[in-house]
């Protein structure tokens, strides 16, 4: 049995297939879990229960973001 990280079906999928790869650290909370990448160190809040539609999509853009390099503040930190 899959461990479930969600009541959203569409963000546990998307935990597992980041801890799949291997990049990510999945923290047990609460309310949020937290998802935490390796090498740059950045942590996302992943909600039990999300209200919000979007919740999902936007999970995925910012994983995608921090694996790329390309997220808001990683670029903040690498201007000197």
């Amino acid at each position: 049995m899959a461990r479930k990280f969600s009541n959203n079906k569409e963000i546990s999928q998307l935990v597992v297939k980041a801890l799949e790869s291997g990049a990510w650290v999945y923290e047990d909370g609460k309310k949020h879990g937290k998802l935490l990448h390796k090498a740059t160190r950045m942590v996302l809040a992943v909600s039990k229960s999300p209200s919000c539609m979007r919740a999902s999509l936007n999970l995925k853009s910012e994983i995608r973001q921090i694996e790329a390099g390309t997220h808001k503040i990683l670029s903040v930190f690498s201007k000197k």
